[in-house]
């Protein structure tokens, strides 16, 4: 019993290593494993039970769906796609983690952006797409979903959509038009409070400081103590709850560079 308890004493005193945590450009063989994890991600929260209350007898409904979205934005001329990777020892590579960003606007930067991967690197992502949109076509034709609620599929994106159109409608808001879009951030259940999110982040945060250009997204009660640390702000609530969930938190943020936040705290503007 001795010898028991003072190994459980030092081992409390022995610091744990961290993890070494790389990032690296997503690849279109990564999306099927980024399809599980987000479904992992997602599994039990109020969002997939109200959207898909099946998903437990139709798992790969949502794993499917969620390879068709991850790819679909990978091949976007616009969007920066990165995956985190767990390397160890013996250098074995293992992805925790990717997050998802889309440029809108067609200011300089936006072009520029679009510009910097070169037509080569375009002309293949043209041709990619345009072979998954029909490969997804056949895809869904051949193994049609049944996990979804298809009224509140269409309930949820008129909800979406009026959210955007309070905080992002180009009349009402002209200067946040050109913008990057958090489209998708999800670490793997296993691997999170490590830090990895944050990471991820920071990665499309820094190519927005470097344009000066805002960022903007949809937080959920969870991800918003990440992105309130980063400094983001809460430009509002949601506008509709799902049915039965009484978890408080979340909404509709926003980012800005540290030029645009000067000039907002010297003329003291609210988001």
């Amino acid at each position: 019993m001795a010898s028991t308890l003072t190994h459980r004493n030092l081992s409390k005193n022995v610091p744990v290593p961290k993890p070494k945590i790389s990032l690296r450009p997503m690849k279109l063989s990564d999306c099927a494993h980024l399809g599980r994890m987000t479904t992992s991600a997602y599994a039990n929260t109020s969002v997939e039970r109200f959207l898909s209350p099946l998903a437990h007898k139709y798992p790969n409904d949502l794993i499917r769906g969620r390879n068709q979205t991850i790819r679909r934005r990978l091949l976007n001329e616009r969007a920066y796609s990165v995956v985190a990777c767990l390397t160890s020892e013996e250098g074995k590579e293992e992805v925790v983690g990717f997050v998802q960003f889309v440029r809108l606007g067609e200011d300089d930067g936006a072009q520029d952006w679009v510009r910097g991967k070169g037509w080569w690197a375009r002309a293949w992502m043209w041709v990619l797409s345009w072979f998954f949109y029909y490969f997804g076509k056949v895809e869904n034709w051949l193994f049609p979903a049944k996990a979804f609620d298809e009224k509140a599929l269409a309930t949820f994106g008129q909800w979406i959509t009026e959210d955007a159109k309070i905080h992002w409608d180009a009349t009402a808001h002209p200067e946040r038009q050109d913008r990057w879009v958090v489209e998708t951030l999800i670490v793997d259940p296993k691997y999170q409070n490590l830090g990895i999110g944050r990471k991820l982040m920071q990665s499309g945060m820094a190519i927005a400081q470097r344009e000066k250009t805002i960022m903007g997204l949809i937080a959920s009660p969870a991800g918003e103590r990440l992105y309130l640390k980063l400094g983001w702000e809460k430009l509002g609530d949601f506008c509709h709850r799902i049915p039965d969930d009484d978890e408080e938190g979340g909404g509709v943020f926003i980012w800005y560079p540290e030029e645009w936040q000067s000039e907002r705290d010297a003329r003291g503007v609210g988001p």
